[in-house]
């Protein structure tokens, strides 16, 4: 799904949503959903779900690199007079026209919105065509999902791993007609599992820091 969802604590340790993703939208949505919540909600935010990534690996997008890599001129001392040294510098990709590029500028814009605000990404469930190579990009889902899980590092984030947790594998023949009947999407009980899965960890990352 294509979700950013925003919720705010109450003090049974319940959770008030509210959903700003639009179904089949991919992060270059993120932005747009991000200035939507700010524009209605302001700073009353406690935590901040991104929940977005299959769509990106659905069409073919291509997943790209984080950061160019070039050498320059800075001013360096260590123990001596300070001087003009060579060092290579990386530099994020700014760009909606790949997968990383596309959470750089997500993210980026997210943490200008609310930089004091707790954000959470969340991976992609497995889906039954997860292992056949996207024809764009011939990569599986999987490199999409590890691809969230270097970012949530790097931006210091909480990653809450539904595509290693989640316990709902579709390729399994009684796990699909259980939880995700058309092999991608959560039923009800599926949507339960989830729920009880974002609670669990939103408890943990909120009050237990």
């Amino acid at each position: 799904t294509g979700q950013m969802g925003r919720c705010h604590k109450t003090p049974n340790h319940g959770i008030t949503p509210y959903v700003y993703g639009v179904s089949g939208r991919q992060w270059d949505d993120v932005p747009r959903q991000a200035e939507l919540l700010k524009s209605e909600h302001g700073d009353e935010v406690d935590a901040i779900l991104v929940f977005i990534g299959t769509n990106d690996f659905n069409h073919g997008v291509p997943v790209g690199e984080w950061y160019t890599e070039a050498e320059e001129e800075v001013m360096f001392a260590r123990g001596e007079k300070e001087k003009l040294v060579v060092r290579k510098k990386r530099t994020p990709i700014m760009s909606n026209e790949t997968y990383k590029g596309r959470i750089n500028i997500g993210i980026t814009r997210l943490k200008e919105l609310f930089p004091d605000k707790q954000i959470v990404l969340l991976t992609p469930l497995h889906r039954c065509t997860e292992n056949e190579p996207n024809p764009g990009t011939g990569l599986v889902l999987k490199d999409y999902v590890e691809a969230l899980r270097e970012v949530a590092e790097y931006y210091s984030l909480p990653v809450l791993d539904l595509y290693k947790t989640s316990g709902m594998q579709p390729n399994v023949p009684i796990i699909k007609y259980t939880y995700m009947p058309d092999g991608l999407h959560p039923n009800d009980a599926g949507h339960r599992i989830l729920a009880e899965k974002i609670v669990a960890f939103l408890q943990n990352v909120l009050y237990n820091q």
